[in-house]
């Protein structure tokens, strides 16, 4: 009985303690149509909302930009908590700045470092050459025409900062950026770890015990 009661203890300090590694995976690259990012002809600032789910801790994204001159610039990305019409709240998330490469839709890809966000909340991605010492005229970002995920859209801004106005209209409507994204569960909270602690010195201290009990038994 004592055996059992022992494997039990240890399994449920196990199950407490140890976090789900299996991954929700957001991937909207499938086909494309391109929009011209830069400061002149085209908007500054692209990005793709996204909603989280269950799985709340985000990994790594990558987003993607067709780069047709030998133009150098240089661009960010950044997380910010999207409210329906445009950002709210400071940067989650902001990148080093990055040198676009020529060619045909290059995957960037930024590492979050387990960047826990809400569940059941809505967030964009965001490219910006906002700042860039160098225009990105003639860069374009694929984008998704009648896309399937129904957890965002893709959008961007027709002002010189992505702080400002969003273009929220039929262009928000039109389909998806291109976007991956990699999502975990959270990591177990302090309190759970101290839980899973604990119950191992549990499993220590009546493993200890029974040893003492054979002892005296096989004395006796």
């Amino acid at each position: 009985m004592k055996k059992i009661i022992t494997s039990a203890i240890l399994s449920a300090a196990i199950l407490a303690g140890a976090p789900a590694f299996a991954a929700t995976v957001i991937n909207t690259t499938h086909g494309a149509a391109k929009f011209e990012l830069g400061s002149y002809g085209g908007s500054t600032t692209y990005g793709q909302t996204f909603k989280v789910g269950t799985d709340a801790m985000l990994n790594s994204y990558s987003m993607f930009l067709t780069k047709m001159t030998s133009e150098n610039f240089q661009f960010k990305s950044y997380i910010y908590q999207w409210n329906g019409s445009g950002v709210t709240g400071p940067a989650l998330f902001t990148s080093a700045s990055h040198q676009a490469s020529i060619g045909d839709d290059r995957e960037y890809v930024f590492s979050t470092t387990g960047l826990k966000l809400a569940p059941n909340t809505q967030y964009v991605a965001m490219l910006t050459v906002d700042g860039a010492p160098n225009n990105a005229f003639g860069t374009m970002m694929p984008i998704v025409a009648n896309t399937t995920y129904s957890g965002g859209s893709f959008v961007f801004t027709n002002t010189n900062a992505f702080g400002g106005n969003w273009d929220c209209g039929e262009q928000c409507n039109f389909g998806d950026a291109w976007l991956k994204a990699s999502f975990s569960a959270a990591v177990p909270e302090t309190a759970t770890w101290g839980m899973m602690i604990a119950g191992f010195g549990v499993v220590g201290a009546a493993l200890r015990t029974r040893r003492r009990s054979i002892r005296i038994a096989s004395a006796a």
